[in-house]
């Protein structure tokens, strides 16, 4: 009886350990949702919104694009608390996002654009065959970390002004940048062409300890014109006049340095501030820094120090 006791948990232990490890990285592209781990594919975009409007047609949805990382069931794993936590539903894009621990997978990054702008295109088309549903319902796109690589290779590289519909109404309605693995003094030019978005945000953190690493990963001098952009300004002791030379004047800029220390993922902070920060944003609002409850500095006009 102990015999085959020992054989079935050995059994479960290996069962258990394979299906760990065949999660651990999908060297593919595609699109995931909440309700299962299997990767889909873009051109069933379009299907899972009409599923989704099906099961929660009271609520908003965010496109969000991952970063860099091999546990890609770590990332699945947090979609459902994401969707709990912003009363959303929740498309994520997974591409190719690693190399290796010492090098960033930008290659790969411009690899996943032609799947993004079927993604992309899956939304349009079914925004414009079901108005009706979105004259409430907000949709919203979230970039994370090297998921802004992904991005912004896509609007240098693809984006053709063919996202919004005949009236010009966006394709979506906010987009959120959150700690930005992309150079920060060269950024202005690629934001400024994102014309598909209502409103854009970039949120910023310096004591970032994921975007310092991979600045070191760079093998960059420690000079302005490598620095990343989630890591804000602060560290640079710019001038006014120098920050809005580098900035894009129709995009909000929230510095949380003050409030998230070494966090990375700041949308996944379980604090009340990053909440009020980040539940109106990404569901399609705007922001308020003067509904956060704490003190906050502006700066230029468009960019904000929340708890300064």
């Amino acid at each position: 009886m102990k015999t085959i006791t020992k054989i079935a948990l050995v059994g479960l232990f290996s069962f258990t350990t394979f299906q760990a490890m065949s999660r651990e990285y999908v060297n593919e592209i595609g699109i995931y949702t909440k309700d299962e781990f299997i990767l889909r594919q873009p051109a069933q975009t379009a299907e899972i919104m009409d599923q989704f409007q099906k099961e929660a047609p009271e609520k908003n949805i965010i496109i969000y694009i991952h970063g860099r990382g091999r546990a890609i069931d770590e990332k699945w794993d947090t979609l459902k608390p994401l969707e709990d936590t912003y009363n959303a539903k929740i498309i994520m894009f997974h591409w190719q996002s690693w190399s290796s621990m010492t090098s960033r997978p930008t290659d790969k990054a411009s690899d996943a654009i032609d799947e993004l702008a079927e993604v992309f295109k899956q939304i349009k088309d079914y925004k414009e065959a079901n108005p009706e549903i979105f004259q409430h319902k907000k949709i919203s796109l979230l970039t994370h970390s090297m998921g802004n690589v992904v991005f912004r290779d896509y609007v240098e590289k693809h984006y053709k002004h063919d996202l919004n519909d005949a009236a010009g109404h966006p394709l979506f309605n906010t987009w959120v940048s959150v700690g930005a693995d992309v150079g920060l003094t060269d950024h202005k030019d690629w934001v400024a062409a994102i014309d598909f978005v209502g409103k854009k945000y970039i949120t910023m953190n310096d004591g970032d300890f994921v975007l310092r690493s991979s600045y070191m990963l760079d093998l960059k001098a420690l000079k302005p014109q490598y620095y990343k952009l989630g890591l804000g300004f602060r560290d640079l002791h710019l001038t006014k006049k120098t920050i809005a030379k580098y900035t894009s004047p129709d995009t909000t800029y929230i510095d949380l340095s003050k409030s998230l220390s070494t966090h990375h993922r700041y949308f996944d902070s379980k604090t009340v501030l990053m909440y009020k920060v980040f539940n109106p944003i990404l569901n399609g609002e705007d922001f308020k820094p003067e509904y956060l409850g704490v003190k906050f500095k502006e700066f230029n006009g468009n960019m904000f120090y929340v708890n300064d």
